[in-house]
């Protein structure tokens, strides 16, 4: 925050200023020269840095979670245009199959930013809930667990796609409301023609609260692996409060990859 609020003060600052530039050629490259006018400073020396500031990759910035640092983030930036798929190349007429099976995350979407846009999405695919509600709290659209224990069962019967990953976006806050707050979340992979399997195929423990005196929310990820939910299976999620007494859901997104 101190270092956006910096590059903020320093960004309306300059662009205040009619910077007078004046074009040079050196061995045929033109090039433009800082002048010190209107105000401006004259440079301490005209010793000039090696390189030159790196274009903003034409990609989304990485994702926000608890490991994301100011110290890396453009470097992973830099570095993630080398994986980077241009989907412009592809042409066809075939439509693209959505890449989630079950998504949400509040207030995203075009209107849905209300509980009962959340209830209508829950009610689709939760079979047991036991103390967990949709709610609004502060304009905060999520998915919230309102005693200890509380549990919720989501039910989901695959068609066309596979399912990866489970994407849970948390709300992680502090004080006395969010002391100890933390889930398990238990995924089961039944698969086509067997009955339900007993064990978890995947588990996941997310923490809800934090030392920082604010409310933040980042991404938690659960991978099945090579256990992953094929055509036919049937996935079963089952998220139990196993400490504190509340926990806030944000976003949830089942998906192929």
């Amino acid at each position: 925050i101190v270092a956006f609020n910096m590059l903020n003060i320093a960004s309306t600052y300059c662009t205040g200023f009619d910077v007078e530039r004046e074009m040079t050629y050196v061995e045929g490259v033109a090039k433009l020269e800082y002048l010190p006018k209107g105000g401006l400073p004259v440079l301490r020396n005209e010793k000039e840095l090696a390189g030159e500031p790196q274009l903003i990759p034409n990609i989304l910035p990485p994702e926000l979670n608890a490991n994301t640092s100011l110290i890396d983030i453009s470097s992973n930036w830099q570095n993630s245009m080398a994986s980077y798929f241009d989907s412009s190349s592809c042409k066809g007429d075939h439509p693209i199959e959505k890449p989630c099976v079950f998504s949400w995350v509040g207030g995203l979407e075009k209107k849905f930013d209300k509980i009962p846009h959340l209830e209508s999405r829950m009610k689709n695919v939760v079979t047991t809930n036991d103390g967990w509600v949709s709610s609004a709290d502060k304009g905060k659209l999520g998915f919230e667990a309102t005693k200890g224990g509380a549990i919720v069962e989501i039910k989901i019967g695959l068609d066309k796609l596979n399912v990866q990953t489970l994407n849970f976006m948390v709300m992680t806050s502090y004080g006395d409301k969010w002391k100890d707050s933390r889930v398990r979340v238990d995924a089961f992979v039944d698969r086509h023609g067997k009955g339900p399997t007993l064990d978890p195929t995947k588990s996941l423990d997310i923490e809800g609260s934090h030392d920082r005196h604010t409310s933040e929310t980042y991404n938690h990820k659960l991978d099945l692996g090579s256990d992953q939910a094929l055509p036919k299976d049937i996935l079963r999620v089952r998220i139990t409060l196993v400490g504190g007494s509340t926990f806030k859901f944000m976003g949830m997104a089942f998906c192929d990859h």
